[in-house]
């Protein structure tokens, strides 16, 4: 009887252990997480060289593509392809330090990014769960890009642009308004649109908001008076788009301002010149050059000489010099890779080495963006250089930060929880009780208890689904906001399996949390700053068109295809830009293109002519922005487009009054010349009456002397 209690407990225990190692064998497998078990192998002097992939989950063949059978048991630098084989020297650490390692990678023999967690689970041994991130990080680049271009786009309008709540408080606004009206950044952010208003305006525009923009979306162009910060009151004309937020009320408005002085003033505005766009103070820390290559000649800014540590005074200005300071062995390369970029097989992009006076070696980073003329001829080679010497130190002695030393599920970034067949939550992991907002010090909240009873816990998945999953079929991941026992608010993305006993029977529910908040937020942010200046560009009475080097449309708004006729699907199949321009002003466009527009990053204010699709003629006045990509390279161009057929009229109108003007004052100037002459004629009449009369007097007092003369007796 003794022998058999002692004997019932073991029995007990081992069972007890053999079903907890299925149930994480379990998890193992049905993890979306890809998992790896490796073996690390060192050469004779006890350094790790490479690594045995001893075994796999599905996920790890799923993430990668590379079958389970092929994977074990290969040599990571085999399998990968790639030596010294992926991230040794981290794994190489873990296994040393005995602390858990967390990073997020890009890994280009997949073309793919990571979130990477590396933990010890024996001697000598490491494992590794990753999750594919490359669609999210992808999605948000797009985004950021889009939103950037924008935000570019918007920075770089020629009217001001103002965003106000719809009390009038002034919320944002482009550096074009910010000038004309004259104040600080931080004063307009403390002011009502009422307080650069005067006074007469302000009920005009009230009525505007009232029966326009409310009930329309939107307002007419109408004209009205601004104050500048020194007092000066000038006129602007104004068109207001509506913000609606995401339920359709309104939460702002967008202020589209034209300043108008000048045309009041019946004189063509001329716009100030945009300060030149200073490449190396804007990517910080960078060099700008600029080879001239037809005559080689070379100029460098100063911190082009900072960047090689010498004197203006040891450089001669030309190819030759530049490559007296490179590393003898990178200067054959770097010949190569600019014979290709002047050939247009590719971008100059290169990283070389430079040797300073004390014999110092510096890595240096090129990139440069060559400029030809109309026939495809090299002209000039502009580019940049910077030092990231210091970037390749920091990349050689890489910091492992922290993470967890509990094995595989205790050490996984995603929570985890355990249910029973009753729905009993039978365990929980460290980073599940840290998002539902517990202190990981303190009891569980919800071991021990069933699923039914926490209404949170609940709401994630519905009976319906809980029976599905112990029904063995598996679900789609699902995506919800939720909020913790402790009323934290997160955004979760939730796998579930099946949790298999030893005889493969379905004994509960495998759940998994990931925590997407952060994502979710900045895509949301994202979305709606892309959706608010997505929203203005199409609001804008200009017309806007982005080309590619060749002068491909790839964007308008819906302001441009009305000025043109065309449709967007139209317009993105005509060649280039030149099909709606009219041949006689190609060269023009040529010319100021070629003119200081890729040295300055912007032309100035011409006119030309564009052809609509129903052939009729107009004339614009067009402003080209240079476009870069994220790595700020040149890749195409903003026009910014401005229909000038009333202006025009306007102006021929005055002409023809001019000449009708002219006639008029010819015509009164002869009268008058025939006027004078009458008063001439009658004015010497005059005279010569005058001295006639005159002289008849003198005789008479003559006459009447002698007679009085004669009548004395004194006739002589």
């Amino acid at each position: 009887m003794s022998d058999e209690i002692k004997i019932k407990p073991t029995e007990t225990v081992a069972e007890n252990a053999l079903e907890n190692e299925l149930n994480f064998y379990s998890l193992f497998k049905e993890m979306t997480e890809g998992v790896a078990i490796h073996q690390m192998i060192y050469d004779d002097k006890g350094e790790a060289v490479d690594y045995i992939l001893r075994d796999v989950n599905p996920s790890f063949e799923k993430n990668l593509g590379i079958p389970i059978d092929k994977a074990k048991g290969s040599l990571a630098s085999e399998l990968y392809g790639v030596k010294p084989p992926p991230y040794i020297d981290i794994y190489e650490h873990v296994i040393k330090t005995g602390e858990p390692y967390y990073f997020t990678t890009y890994f280009k023999p997949l073309d793919r990014y990571f979130e990477i967690s590396v933990f010890i689970p024996k001697e000598k041994w490491f494992a590794t769960v990753f999750l594919d991130v490359t669609g999210s990080r992808r999605a948000v680049e797009e985004i950021r890009s889009a939103g950037t271009k924008y935000r570019n786009l918007f920075e770089s309008m020629m009217d001001g642009f103002t965003r106000t709540d719809m009390h009038g408080n002034i919320k944002e606004f482009n550096s074009s308004f910010q000038n004309m009206v004259g104040y600080k950044e931080d004063e307009l952010l403390h002011f009502n649109i009422k307080d650069i208003t005067p006074d007469q305006w302000n009920e005009y525009e009230k009525r505007i908001v009232a029966n326009q923009v409310v009930p329309y979306g939107y307002s007419n162009v109408y004209e009205k008076e601004y104050r500048r910060n020194d007092g000066m009151i000038f006129p602007v004309e104004v068109r207001i788009s509506l913000i609606r937020d995401e339920k359709g009320k309104p939460e702002g408005m967008w202020a589209v301002v034209r300043d108008i002085t000048d045309r009041k003033n019946a004189e063509e505005e001329i716009e100030h010149l945009l300060d030149r766009f200073n490449l190396a103070t804007y990517s910080g820390g960078m060099g700008v050059w600029e080879w001239d290559i037809v005559n080689n000649n070379l100029l460098w800014d100063d911190k082009m000489f900072e960047i090689y540590g010498i004197e203006k005074e040891e450089f001669s200005n030309d190819l030759s010099s530049w490559e007296k300071h490179l590393y003898p062995d990178d200067i054959t390369q770097n010949q190569k890779e600019i014979e290709q970029a002047l050939r247009g097989d590719k971008e100059y992009d290169y990283e070389f080495r430079a040797v300073f006076k004390d014999g110092t070696i510096h890595y240096i980073k090129a990139y440069g963006q060559v400029v030809r003329n109309t026939a495809g001829k090299p002209l000039r080679l502009t580019g940049i250089n910077f030092d990231i010497t210091e970037q390749k130190k920091t990349q050689e002695s890489l910091i492992i930060s922290e993470m967890f030393n509990h094995g595989l599920v205790e050490s996984a970034p995603v929570g985890i929880l355990f249910l029973d067949k009753s729905g009993l939550m039978t365990y929980e992991n460290p980073a599940m009780k840290s998002m539902m907002g517990y202190p990981l010090d303190k009891e569980s909240p919800v071991t021990g208890k069933y699923f039914q009873e926490l209404p949170q816990i609940k709401a994630v998945l519905s009976k319906f689904d809980i029976d599905r999953i112990l029904g063995a079929e598996r679900l789609n991941a699902i995506e919800v906001h939720y909020k913790s026992l402790t009323d934290k608010e997160v955004d979760l993305e939730i796998y579930t399996a099946p949790l298999l006993n030893k005889e493969g029977d379905v004994h509960g529910i495998i759940l998994m949390f990931v925590d997407i908040s952060k994502p979710i937020a900045a895509r949301n942010e994202l979305l709606e700053s892309e959706r608010k200046y997505r929203m203005l560009y199409e609001s804008l009475r200009d017309g806007f068109v982005l080309m590619d080097m060749r002068k491909h449309i790839i964007e308008t708004n819906s302001f441009f295809l009305t000025m043109t006729g065309y449709s967007q699907e139209e317009i993105g199949n005509l060649e280039s830009i030149r099909s709606i321009v009219p041949e006689k002003w190609h060269v023009k466009v040529d010319r100021i293109i070629d003119d200081r527009f890729f040295s300055q990053g912007y032309s100035e204010i011409f006119e030309i002519e564009y052809r609509r699709k129903d052939n009729s003629i107009f004339p614009v006045e067009v402003r080209l922005f240079l476009h870069k990509n994220k790595e700020g390279i040149n890749d195409g161009m903003w026009g910014i487009v401005r229909d000038i057929t009333e202006r025009k009229k306007m102006e021929n109108e005055v002409k023809e009054m001019n000449i009708v003007l002219e006639g008029k004052v010819e015509q009164k100037t002869k009268e008058l010349q025939e006027r004078i002459k009458e008063l001439e004629r009658f004015y010497k009449a005059t005279i010569d009456r005058e001295l006639r009369l005159k002289e008849m007097r003198t005789r008479i007092e003559e006459l009447e002397s002698m007679l009085e003369m004669i009548k004395k007796g004194n006739t002589p």
